[in-house]
């Protein structure tokens, strides 16, 4: 085989296509050197006993290849290949290091024009801006207000300035609609009456991921040969990138606004810069939307507050039904019970009559006692159907009473007292 230049994904072809030991001896190359040829263009090689597993049938799996961000990896040269990666010097490492960073970090700066620093700041701004102005980047590049009475603003240093005149403006176009700007440390807040809007100034990123310098590469290498490589840390791992260095963070320069509250139907909740608008000229714009917003807050606050009370209305006017149904049986048994006592009294004045018209003769005995049993119980049950009795029983039991509540009027019962339960 005499082709000595291959591409990533043809060697990779190659090497899932019959064992390694074939492919390096079709090169002229020893099986290790090839391995290392592989190792190094981070081509994966099939495991052992792959091949012996294919052969009995076994159902094996094939490792993916997965790109990588570093084009010196895509051409294989053979040729080259098998010795060593050369380390290189320091000063140069230094130097390609030195520009890719300074690609990353002024990448932004280079697509935003600079901005004169504002001085007439508003009063609910200035805290603010003076921490951004004299913040200490953190290690992804950001500077941060979020401070007590701040207003949540994170950014890269290249946006300063435009952040302080975004929040500046806002606060100023928000003013002249009748709300006020507030800091809440980690966002802004505007409220009006029981309604209240929370959002923050962001700037969108992007995860650069590391690309190892040659330097690197040999070190690996180097780690690989002497045995002292770990895995974890070291190796290119597929889909997951490099365990270190971490990615570089770099900020794009589109600042954002976003609300944090809940979704409102036909509401707007982003704004970012655009094309050819950016932010601090559309401030006006955005003081609008957020009333808006505000209006669909309200507007489903009092929604919700409809409901509460329509449900409440719903659950007394079950609760009347209810309470009206129960007296209802409670009247018949009462009367039940009355009548029952009516009822007994007439069997028993039925029964003494007839005692009393067939045997008046007989005066003694167990007819005798029988009669005055009957005439003592008549005399307890009439006491018990007097008019003044009926009339107590009725009133401890608050069947009748003179003020009806379970009938009132509608209007009284749609007068809901506001006890505050239905403020959301």
């Amino acid at each position: 085989m005499s082709k000595s230049h291959l591409t990533r994904r043809e060697m990779y072809d190659l090497v899932w296509s019959q064992p390694l030991e074939t492919v390096a001896e079709n090169f002229g190359l020893p099986e290790a050197s090839l391995r290392k040829i592989c190792d190094h263009h981070r081509v994966p090689i099939p495991p052992p006993r792959y091949w012996t597993q294919k052969t009995d049938g076994k159902d094996v799996k094939q490792t993916r290849l997965y790109p990588t961000d570093n084009p010196q990896d895509e051409w294989v040269h053979l040729a080259l290949s098998c010795a060593r990666p050369p380390a290189t010097p320091p000063r140069a490492n230094a130097s390609e290091r030195g520009q890719r960073l300074i690609r990353s970090r002024l990448s932004v700066e280079t697509m935003i024009e600079p901005v004169e620093p504002l001085h007439d700041i508003h009063p609910t701004v200035m805290e603010t801006a003076r921490t951004l102005r004299g913040a200490t980047p953190d290690a992804d590049g950001a500077v941060r207000a979020t401070g007590s009475g701040e207003c949540g603003v994170v950014i890269g240093t290249a946006n300063i300035e435009r952040s302080i005149r975004v929040v500046d403006g806002l606060a100023r176009a928000l003013e002249s609609r009748g709300l006020a700007l507030h800091g809440a440390g980690r966002s802004m807040q505007i409220t009006s009456g029981e309604d209240q809007v929370t959002f923050s100034l962001t700037e969108r990123t992007e995860v650069d991921p590391h690309v190892p310098t040659l330097r690197e590469l040999a070190g690996v290498e180097r780690r690989r040969t002497d045995g002292t490589l770990n895995p974890l840390a070291d190796l290119w791992r597929a889909g997951y990138g490099r365990a270190e260095p971490a990615p570089v963070i770099r900020f794009t320069g589109c600042l954002m606004i976003r609300l944090a509250d809940q979704h409102v139907r036909g509401t707007r909740r982003i704004w970012r810069d655009g094309k050819t608008r950016r932010l601090e000229n559309i401030t006006g714009d955005i003081a609008d939307g957020i009333v808006a917003y505000l209006d669909g807050i309200r507007a489903r606050r009092e929604e919700l507050e409809r409901f509460k009370r329509e449900w409440r209305l719903s659950e007394t006017l079950r609760a009347l039904a209810q309470a009206r149904e129960e007296r209802e049986k409670r009247r018949r048994d009462f009367v039940s019970r009355y009548t029952a006592i009516l009822a007994e009294i007439t069997e028993l004045e039925t029964f003494f009559e007839l005692v009393q018209r067939r045997n008046s003769a007989n005066g003694r005995g167990e007819l005798a006692r029988i009669v005055i049993w009957v005439n003592a119980r008549l005399t307890t049950l009439r006491r018990q159907t007097e008019p003044d009795r009926i009339a107590a029983a009725l009133t401890a039991e608050d069947l009748f009473p003179e003020t009806d509540d379970l009938t009132s009027s509608p209007p009284d019962i749609l007068v809901i007292p506001d006890d505050g339960a239905s403020r959301s």
